[in-house]
């Protein structure tokens, strides 16, 4: 794919439809598998399609990832770091309030 669709950085996630969506409104972050069966086919030809879900504020995001030029892997590899990040930038900031 040659144009950039999901972004992630220390900031949080965006993609080529929205806006960035910050950490701090994101939750549940991870990589899914849905299972689609042929029904007019008499073999069972079964597709497995792969997304990018979390829940930013209210909502539900789904991003199919499977033309991607990053493995799943990979992806929940920067995801988890990203959040970590995250979580750990927080973390700091509440010590510091608290001294």
């Amino acid at each position: 794919m040659n144009s950039i669709v999901i972004q992630i950085n220390k900031k949080g996630i965006q993609t080529y439809k929205r806006a960035l969506m910050n950490w701090d409104d994101i939750e549940n972050e991870k990589i899914i598998s849905r299972t689609f069966t042929a029904k007019e086919s008499k073999h069972d030809f079964k597709n497995e399609i792969n997304y990018l879900f979390f829940n930013f504020r209210d909502e539900r995001i789904e991003i199919k990832i499977d033309d991607l030029d990053i493995t799943d892997s990979e992806l929940n590899h920067y995801l988890k770091i990203y959040r970590e990040s995250f979580n750990q930038r927080q973390q700091n900031i509440s010590n510091y309030k608290v001294h």
